[in-house]
Parts: structure tokens; sequence; C-alpha cells
């Protein structure tokens, strides 16, 4: 038997004797042993033995609501419990009570009250004092529980962790230097030559575009509940949950009824929205309103943000969608002629112009059409004036290239890793007073790929693909612009090496796919609707590219002009001899009479091999190669990747439309 059950079984014995002890008060039991015990006492202590029997109550209690693990307020509640049960005026414990109280006489009743509040006194201290020492307690649990969290945390959270304060590192790293860097002789471009008045559209009629939509789907037997109702500056996006086992497809095969249901083309079905159970059913809006430039840096803090930070525009939802080109580390724009493709290089031009000086960023424009970008002629960011001709631009790339690797040679010397490294170093040199030279980032921007493409293909491709790998780190980057997505401008190696595209608006789904791997592209709206798939996103996103007026890019290259340094650096690029290429476009091969029943064939088995063509049209092997090298060239399947089968790039459900 342990300590504490001893202790119990005192506690019980001494309760058991204190009841023995009032009732023998009352009247004297178990003679003749009781009337000894009761004039002993009484001969003994007198009045002072009630004093003794209330102590060894106390004492008893006490210890027994300690093993309980009870709070001492219970004792309280025990007396009152057995005044309630004896009453005062009769009754063993009544009696008991009475005959003590006697003593007193007439002070009996304020003796009692004082007894009251010195009882109620002890236990309020008590249950503080309790509820301290628990407070203590819970706080000791969850430190500890706190210490044990840290201990046993997953190797990924560690991860993450580490990877947040590497970030957070290097934003202050480039924040010190970019601050630095800055020469104040340079005066930034105030926000008030940009228009700045925006308000998003209100469209009538939600709801009811929505039942029509539901009724529309449930004529072919789909039920669907309508979700929220996103507006944006170009379209609405209706939200509608399907049936739980139903195919997706049957909702997207119906786009042409929706819109006919509703008098509206063209209209886009995104299913499902990412990050969400729903599917998407956007609805152009009657009156498009244009985002301006100046509204999106009015409501961003643009001039603190990093130096190569643009803005995409406003998604459905209305929220500011921006991106960094040092981590993309280029970019691909493609669409049609009046898109907005054009516009939205303006705009990436004048976002890193209203908050870089020439002491940060540098440009290399090339402009085939030589109307572009001519407002940028005299701009002190230029390293060089625009490039018109052809050879001159492979001249510009060999150029890159140099200062490429010149620049990866200043890194391995400063023992360095990128650029923001070095800068950060340099930064602390120059505080020694050492004078070396800040390292600014380098864009080109090329706004008509094709026409390089057409006339020295080979020598552009190689020059591109050379910088897409490497130059990052050097802050070296490429913004490419086409108005013809057709797989011999935009080859296999250019496309692997620039994961962040943008695509506007375009002719055909077989365009769509070449430039984001997917159809949509196709029915946006133009006026700078497009869809942009970057590095870190699962999906493509539908953004309302920002708008800028003529005359707001001639006020900031008028601004940027007026500051303009004979003292600044320019390089003359020399012109280059042009290799001719083979390059031989898509609209110019002959099409060979089983082209559509090998389409058919390719697309319904979702097989494609030469192999396979051979067998099922009964050919020869140079014909079914040059087949399948058309498909490829169209969109329809894959190129070869090593020994892995070719990918058709198209559902069975599509093929009637490649068919028309």
């Amino acid at each position: 038997m342990n300590y504490s059950k001893k202790n119990l079984i005192l506690n019980v014995f001494l309760i058991v004797l204190f009841l023995f002890l009032i009732l023998n008060e009352v009247k004297t039991i178990l003679n003749p042993f009781g009337k000894l015990v009761f004039y002993f006492l009484k001969a003994t202590f007198g009045y002072l033995r009630f004093f003794l029997y209330f102590l060894i109550l106390f004492f008893a209690i006490n210890n027994i609501f300690k093993f309980l693990k009870l709070k001492s307020g219970f004792i309280f509640l025990i007396f009152l419990i057995l005044f309630l049960i004896f009453p005062f005026w009769g009754g063993v414990l009544g009696k008991f009570f009475s005959k003590i109280f006697d003593i007193f006489g007439n002070f009996k009743n304020f003796l009692i009250s004082i007894l009251f509040f010195i009882l109620f006194y002890f236990i309020y201290k008590d249950l503080q004092s309790q509820k301290a020492v628990g407070n203590s307690q819970k706080i000791e649990i969850k430190e500890k529980f706190r210490d044990l969290a840290k201990k046993i945390k997953t190797p990924k959270v560690e991860l993450k962790e580490k990877e947040r304060e590497v970030q957070n590192s290097k934003k202050i790293e480039t924040e010190n230097w970019v601050l630095n860097i800055k020469n104040k002789k340079w005066a930034l471009p105030p926000l008030e030559l940009l228009d700045r008045k925006f308000e998003l559209p209100r469209p009538e009629n939600l709801k009811a575009n929505a039942q029509v939509i539901k009724q529309t789907l449930e004529n072919f037997g789909i039920e669907v509940e309508i979700g929220p109702i996103l507006v944006g500056p170009t379209v609405t996006q209706y939200t509608l949950k399907p049936p739980q086992g139903m195919k997706l497809s049957k909702i997207t095969t119906l786009s042409d009824n929706i819109s006919l249901a509703l008098a509206t083309h063209p209209i886009r079905i995104e299913a499902p929205i990412p990050g969400e159970s729903l599917v998407g059913v956007e609805v152009p809006n009657k009156i498009k309103i244009p985002v301006p430039l100046g509204w999106i840096l009015e409501n961003t803090d643009y001039k603190k943000s990093h130096p190569l930070n643009f803005y995409l525009g406003l998604d459905i939802k209305g929220k500011i969608i921006e991106a960094n080109l040092s981590k993309l580390p280029h970019l691909l724009i493609c669409g049609a002629t009046g898109s907005g493709k054009s516009v939205f290089i303006h705009n990436i031009l004048i976002s890193l112009l209203m908050k870089n000086t020439p002491d940060i960023l540098r440009f290399i424009l090339v402009d085939p059409k030589r109307v572009e970008l001519s407002h940028y002629t005299k701009i002190p960011h230029l390293i060089t004036d625009p490039i018109l001709e052809i050879k001159k631009t492979i001249g510009a790339f060999k150029w890159l290239i140099e200062e490429m690797e010149r620049r990866y040679q200043m890194l391995l010397d400063f023992k360095v890793r990128d650029i923001e490294g070095y800068n950060f170093k340099v930064l602390k040199l120059r505080a020694k007073k050492e004078k070396i030279e800040f390292m600014p980032y380098i864009v080109m921007v090329i706004d008509e790929l094709a026409d390089l493409m057409v006339i020295a293909g080979k020598e552009v491709e190689v020059s591109i693909v050379r910088l897409t790998q490497m130059a990052r780190a050097t802050g070296i980057h490429l913004i490419l612009a086409t108005q013809r997505p057709s797989t011999d401008v935009i080859t296999g190696l250019i496309k692997s090496n620039i994961s962040a595209r943008v695509a506007f608006q375009v002719p055909s789904q077989i365009d769509s796919r070449i430039i984001l791997d997917q159809v949509g592209a196709e029915k946006l709206l133009g006026s700078g609707d497009m869809l942009a798939i970057l590095p870190d996103w699962s999906s493509a996103k539908r953004v309302q590219a920002p708008y800028i007026k003529e005359i707001e890019i001639k006020k900031i290259s008028n601004f940027w002009q007026k500051q303009s340094d004979e003292n600044i650096e320019k390089i003359e690029i020399k012109e280059k001899e042009i290799e001719k290429g083979n390059f031989e476009f898509a609209d110019n091969f002959e099409e060979d009479e089983l082209y559509l029943e090998a389409l058919k064939l390719v697309v319904e088995s979702q097989k494609a091999s030469t192999s396979f063509l051979q067998r099922r049209l009964k050919i020869g092997y140079s014909r079914a190669a040059r087949i399948l090298d058309t498909l490829e060239k169209n969109g329809i399947v894959s190129p070869q990747e090593g020994l892995k089968p070719r990918k058709v790039l198209i559902k069975p459900e599509e093929i009637d439309k490649f068919l028309q």
C-alpha cells in the first residue's frame, strides 16, 4: 500500500471521529465509552473542545480534496449542503451548532456573520492562487509544446523557412545597392505624366445571363449551380458548380450553344478554374474599359519594387498582376496585328523607365518595323541607337554574347553567383573608397522576331538559345515579340528555353497551341486581352494588359531625353554577314493528298509515328515522314523527344474544327 492510500484512510478515520464527537456532544453514544470521552474532553479542554472538533474536520477534508485534486472552494458547498439537510433549529447538526452558539448569547448572529465572512475570504484567496498556478502551468505546457514542435518540424518546413530567409536577405541586398547606385544627377519621371483615371465597369443583367447559361446547360441534361460572378475590365466570369462524376468535356463542347443563347461571341470556358472545383464561363462585356498604366502604378509601390518588376495588367478578379523579369528570366510575346502586342511592349518599357536610372538599367532595342520604338531614340538608357537593319541585329547578338562572357569572368573573379551578389560586393568595396563600377541590367527588346528568322534564321536562333540558356545570372534578359507564332519562328529550341509566354488574340487553335501548349488564345477579344503563363503558374491566366497612349510615351521619353548626357557610353554595333538558312514556313508546303486522312487517323487513334502511317495508309517511309513533319509544323503532334513516342496535341472532339 503506497503513501497516498494510507493518507486517505487516515483522513476518512478523522471524519468518522469528528462525527462521533459531535454526536456524542448531543447525546452520549457507545456507553460507557462515549460518556468517558465526553467527560474527559469537557474536563480537559472545556469549550475549546469545539475548536478541536473543527480542526479535525478541516484537516481531514482538506487532505481529501488534495488527493482528489479538487478546489478547496468545494468545502463551502459541503457546509452549505449540510445546513440545508440539517436545519439550524432541528436535527443533530442543528442542535450541535445551537449548543455552541448559545454560549455567546446575544452576540450569536454577529459571530455567525463574521465566521461566514472569514470563510468566504479564505475561499476567494485560495481560488485566486489556484487560478494563478493553473495559468502558469498552462504557459509552461504551451512552451513545452512549442519547443517540442520546433524539434519535430519536418525538413520541408525547415527548407521553406531557409528559402524565405535567403529571399529576404537577397531582397535587402538588392534594395541596398539599388539605392546607392542611383546617381543623384538623374531625376525619375513624375506619375503626373501618365493618365490615372479608371473605374471597373458595372455590367447589367448579370443574374439574367447566369440563368440563361444554366437553362442552356439544362437543355442538354446538365444540372449546375451558379457560383460567384466576377466582373473584370473586359470580360465577366460566371462560375458554375457541375454535378459530381460528370465529364467536364460535356460543358466545354457547348461553348457555341451558350454563345448563341447569350447572343455574344466569343465565349471561353475555363474547366476547371485553377484551385477551385468550379467551371468558369467568360462572357465579353458590352462596354470594355481600358486599364491605364498610370492607375496601376499609382496603386502599387512601384518605386520600391525590384528594378525589373513590370505589370501584366488586371485579372478577372480585379487584382493587379505583376512579374519580375529577373525571375522569368526571358519573355515571349505573340499575337495577331492589332491585338495589343506593341502596346504591351511600350507598357513594359515605360514601367521600367519610371523607376530605373541609366546606372541601373540599359536597353538594346531592335525595331525591324522602324516606327514602333522610334520614340526612345535619344533616351540615356540605350546602349546603342534603336537597331533597324538585320545585319546590325546579328552584330548586336554577337556583342551581347561577348558581354555575357565578360560578365561571367567578372563574377568568377569576385567569387559571386549573380549580378546582385556582384553589385552588393561592389557596394562594400566602394565604401572603402575603391573605384569599381556597378554592373547594370541589360534588356534586349525585339519587336518582330519573324522578320529576323526569315532572313537570318540560323544565326538568330543560335544567339537566342545561347543567351536564354546562360545570360540570366549576368543580368541580361530578352523580350521577343512576333505576330507569326509558327514553328519556323518559335522553334523548339527557342520555346523550350523561354517558359514565360504571353499570347494575345491569334487566328487559330494551332497558333494558340504553339505559344501556350493549349487552346484559348483564339477566343480572346483583342485590345490587350491576353493569356499569360509564367514559370511559377500552374496554368494560363486571362489578364487585361494596361493601356498607354502615344502622347504619354512621348512625355516619358522627352523627360529622359532632356537629361541625356553626352558622357554616357554608347556602343557602336558593327554589321555582320548573314549566312543563308534553309527555313521554310508551314504555309509554303505542298499539302499531300493524304494529309487530311492522316490527320483524322492520328487524332482518333491518339498515336503518331512514321511506321504507324506507313502501315495504315500503305505508303512509303519518305512520304509518311513528310506528312508527320507537316503535322508537327501545324501543331497537331509534338516534336520527337529521343526514343519517346510523339504526343498528339488535340483531342478527338476537336477534330471537326481542324478538318473545316
